[in-house]
C-alpha cells in the first residue's frame, strides 16, 4: 500500500494538477499525513494531551526517502505540539511526494515558475491509483472492511473540511454532515484514526489552519 501522504496527495489534487477545492490547506494535510505514516511505522507517537505533542520513539530511519527526511526533522522537533509541526516547511513533504508520484508515472510534474509565484502543477497521467483509492474509501464508508490507513486519510480530509468536496462525487446523495458523522464514528473505533483525528482537532483549537510557517 502507498504511503498515507501519497494517497492524500492524489485526493487533494485535481486531474488538471491544482489543489482540490479553493483554500484547501494541502501542505498542512500532507504534513499531518507524513507524521501519521511515521506513527504507523512505529517511529513516533502522539502523547494524548491537549496539545498532542509528537514524540519520537524510534529514530531509526524506516528506509523510505520521504519518511527518512521527515523523521530526521521530527528528531530536531521532538516533543513539539502537532499544531506547530504541521506548519513547519521543512517537514512538509509536498514537493517530495509530488516528485515521487511523477517518477511513478501517476502524475506529470510541471515545475513552478517565476520563483514559485506560479506554483507547480501535477496533472494526472494514470488515473488508476486514485480510482482504486476512491473505490476503497467508498467501500469503507458503505460498511465494508475498515483499515486504519484509510480511517487516517478520512480523518485528515474531515479536519481540512474537504470531506464533501473530495468524496461527494463517489457518494452521491450523502450530505457533508452524514459523511462527517460516519468518519467520526470510524475514527472512534480505530486507535490510529482516533489519534490522528484528535491531533487534527488540536489544530482548530489553536487556530492553526492558516498558512504554513517557515
Amino acid at each position: 500500500m502507498s504511503l498515507i501522504c501519497e494517497e492524500l496527495f492524489l485526493l487533494l489534487t485535481t486531474d488538471t494538477g491544482v489543489r482540490e477545492g479553493f483554500g484547501t490547506q494541502r501542505g498542512i494535510g500532507l504534513t499531518a499525513a507524513v507524521v501519521a505514516d511515521l506513527a504507523a511505522a512505529g517511529r513516533v507517537t502522539f502523547d494524548g494531551t491537549k496539545h498532542q505533542r509528537v514524540q519520537v520513539t524510534d529514530p531509526a530511519p524506516p528506509g523510505d526517502p520521504v519518511l527518512d527526511t521527515a523523521l530526521a526533522r521530527l528528531v530536531e522537533l521532538d516533543g513539539k505540539p502537532f499544531a506547530q509541526l504541521v506548519r513547519d516547511r521543512k517537514l512538509n513533504p509536498e514537493k517530495a511526494v509530488g516528485e515521487r508520484l511523477a517518477e511513478k508515472g501517476v502524475l506529470n510534474l510541471r515545475e513552478a515558475l517565476l520563483g514559485g509565484l506560479v506554483p507547480a502543477k501535477y496533472p494526472t497521467l494514470d488515473p488508476g491509483p486514485e480510482q482504486d483509492l476512491r473505490a476503497r474509501l467508498r467501500q469503507t464508508l458503505d460498511g465494508g472492511p475498515v483499515a486504519e490507513h484509510d480511517v487516517t486519510i478520512l480523518s485528515i480530509l474531515l479536519a481540512l473540511s474537504v470531506h464533501k468536496t473530495v468524496l461527494g462525487r463517489d457518494l452521491p446523495g450523502r450530505s457533508a454532515r452524514d459523511l462527517r458523522d460516519q468518519i467520526r464514528a470510524l475514527a472512534a473505533e480505530s486507535p490510529a484514526g482516533d489519534a490522528v483525528a484528535a491531533a487534527m482537532r488540536s489544530l482548530a483549537a489553536v487556530g492553526a489552519m492558516g498558512a504554513i510557517s517557515s
